[in-house]
C-alpha cells in the first residue's frame, strides 16, 4: 500500500531541491554571458525570490516527512520565513517600479 503523504513529502522537497539547483544554474549562464560573478547575479531580486520560492517547497516537504513534534514546527517556521521573505522581495520589487 502506498503511503500518500511519505510520497508527497518527497515529492515536494526534491520539486524545492530540482527548483534550486534550476536556478543556480541559469543565474551561472548569466553569470557567463554577462562576464560577471554569481553572487552578484543571485543577488538580483528575481533569483532571490525563485530561491525563496524552492526553500519553501523544501521546508514543506520535510514537514510532511518528520513525525516528531520540534522538527514538524522547525520546518513549519523555516517555511513560513522563506515565505515571509518572499513576499518582502515582491513588494520591494513592485515598489521600486
Amino acid at each position: 500500500m502506498t503511503d500518500w503523504s511519505s510520497l508527497v513529502g518527497n515529492i515536494l522537497w526534491i520539486l524545492g531541491c530540482t527548483a534550486a539547483l534550476a536556478t543556480v544554474s541559469n543565474a551561472s549562464w548569466e553569470a557567463s554571458s554577462r562576464k560577471e560573478s554569481l553572487l552578484s547575479v543571485l543577488k538580483h531580486p528575481a533569483y532571490q525570490i525563485a530561491l525563496a520560492l524552492a526553500a519553501i517547497l523544501f521546508c514543506l516537504g520535510m514537514y510532511g516527512l518528520v513525525s516528531s513534534f520540534p522538527e514538524v514546527v522547525l520546518w513549519l517556521l523555516m517555511a513560513v520565513g522563506f515565505a515571509s521573505y518572499a513576499v518582502y522581495l515582491v513588494f520591494q520589487v513592485r515598489s521600486k517600479g
